[in-house]
């Protein structure tokens, strides 16, 4: 399971917050590497930061850190490409799923 940042925010300092950016700092980003796919990559930072298996379930850690399913943020699309809008939709975030 991953997850996309398709809304973000955090109290200053956050820790999870501080671990991305510090990723972002060290990494070269060289001629086959210009475009990353950041859900991938945080996915997997938090996997390993907080020790969880994202499942698609909303879910609260103890440092404050909120999860929401996509339907929330990201709603899929149905076989024409229109969104899935459900009870849960908040917001649609459009994009290429790249940074």
């Amino acid at each position: 399971m991953i997850f996309s940042i398709g809304l973000a925010g955090a109290k200053p300092c956050h820790p999870w917050i501080g671990k991305v950016l510090s990723w972002y700092k060290v990494t070269l980003f060289r001629d086959g590497y210009r475009t990353i796919a950041n859900t991938r990559i945080c996915s997997r930072m938090t996997e390993l930061y907080y020790k969880v298996k994202l499942n698609g379930q909303s879910f609260e850690l103890n440092d404050g850190m909120y999860f929401f399913p996509y339907d929330y943020f990201l709603p899929r699309r149905d076989d024409k490409g229109k969104f899935i809008i459900t009870d849960n939709t908040i917001a649609i975030h459009h994009s290429t799923g790249l940074w």
